[in-house]
């Protein structure tokens, strides 16, 4: 099945996370959730225990991000 991706605001910050055992799949995200321009998100994850983990500093920009396994 599909990991669950979750998502936790912090002052400044949004922190993603899923298992790491999700193989295949990566990070993506768009500023518009019809996009067809989906982009691999950036930084890349770091594993923190059984999670894989992107920190992302919060703008005035909106994003959406999702898992994909090409």
């Amino acid at each position: 099945g599909r990991p669950m991706l979750s998502a936790t605001g912090h002052p400044g910050e949004l922190i993603l996370a899923w298992p790491a055992n999700a193989a295949g799949f990566s990070l993506e995200c768009a500023t518009n959730l019809a996009s067809t321009s989906w982009i691999p998100a950036s930084p890349p994850p770091v594993a923190v225990g059984e999670w894989a983990v992107v920190t992302n500093k919060t703008d005035s920009d909106e994003r959406f991000y999702r898992l994909r396994k090409p």
